[in-house]
């Protein structure tokens, strides 16, 4: 239940990068960006997600965003009995313990992996229970439990309808509340906006917390005072 949007900048080196993330109501609250250091290891900025442990986006000192979206489509035909946590594959490729082409998908619950470097290089990979795959790179990535679909069509029209990405990442519409990326229903809702910021001379990450059901989000209010690497 998220939805992901990116824009390259003209100059051809760094992104924008808008994530809109959906949780249960009974999930505990995200630490908010930080940076984290590891001994031996890329350093990161990324919020934290205190149940499972990692993260759903995180970028290195080399200005590359990794992030991860839950596949609900997909239908594996022998989960693993004990699935590892899918932030913490997010946290293990931007620390540099792990390397894309080191994952063994078969731990996890299906995913769909986007990471995109400074220099605009982008990769979508999808694990569909059964096969990992690169996939073609849309400009919109949008997951949903409920009404797959239908969520994901009124999404992508509204994307293509509203060109400017803070305004699309902060709709909210008072007659579809479960369906608009600033999204709202009864068991769930979306808990936090983050834009990464990734220029020449910038890494930093815009983050902020819807404070009620029907949210009005301020753009200058969200992209104040950002968590800089």
């Amino acid at each position: 239940m998220c939805t992901v949007s990116w824009t390259f900048k003209p100059e051809g080196i760094g992104y924008d990068l808008w994530f809109n993330r959906d949780e249960s109501r009974k999930r505990s609250r995200a630490l908010p960006p930080a940076t984290h250091h590891s001994k031996g290891r890329t350093s990161f900025i990324a919020p934290i997600d205190p149940d499972g442990g990692g993260t759903w986006l995180a970028t290195d000192q080399h200005g590359t965003t990794t992030a991860v979206l839950n596949y609900y489509d997909a239908a594996p035909s022998s989960p693993h009995p004990n699935p590892k946590s899918r932030g913490k594959l997010v946290t293990a490729l931007a620390s540099g313990s792990l390397a894309l082409s080191e994952i063994s998908p078969t731990e996890y619950r299906p995913f769909h992996l986007l990471q995109i470097t400074r220099s605009q290089q982008a990769t979508l990979l999808t694990w569909s229970g059964t096969q990992l795959q690169g996939k073609e790179l849309p400009q919109l990535l949008s997951t949903s439990s409920y009404k797959t679909a239908e969520i994901i069509a009124f999404r992508e029209t509204a994307f293509s309808r509203i060109k400017d990405p803070g305004q699309f990442h902060t709709f909210h519409d008072a007659k579809h509340p479960a369906y608009a990326p600033l999204m709202s229903r009864p068991d769930a809702r979306t808990v936090s906006l983050l834009k990464a910021d990734i220029s020449p001379g910038t890494i930093a990450h815009h983050y902020i917390e819807p404070t009620s059901d029907h949210p009005t989000i301020s753009i200058e209010a969200w992209l104040a005072s950002p968590t800089i690497l």
